[in-house]
């Protein structure tokens, strides 16, 4: 049982790097168009769109997990990790964008 929790975990923890690297280079892409000085606004208007996106595609990919994964484990312990995987992920994602 442990083992099928840990590599549930690993394999949702490089599926949420996938998706992260696939929205960082996407919002880099479309970042280098702006300038900072003149564009701020429109420049923390799209992080916010990307940071929505991030969080979504991480909340749905948490549930297909769950229902998979579900039946032979605990449920609230998954809802749990898969939160605070996203909470972190989300947080690496702001941070790195503010340090552009």
């Amino acid at each position: 049982m442990k083992r099928d929790i840990e590599n549930i975990q690993t394999t949702f923890r490089e599926e949420t790097s996938i998706i992260y690297l696939r929205l960082m280079k996407a919002f880099e892409h479309n970042a280098r168009k702006l300038d900072r000085q003149r564009d701020e606004n429109v420049f923390r208007q799209l992080q916010s769109r990307y940071e929505a996106t991030l969080k979504r595609e991480l909340a749905q990919l948490a549930e297909k997990f769950i229902e998979q994964h579900g039946e032979r484990t605990n449920m609230d312990f998954l809802r749990r990790e898969f939160s605070g995987q996203i909470g972190y992920t989300v947080t690496e994602f702001r941070l790195k964008i503010n340090s552009m």
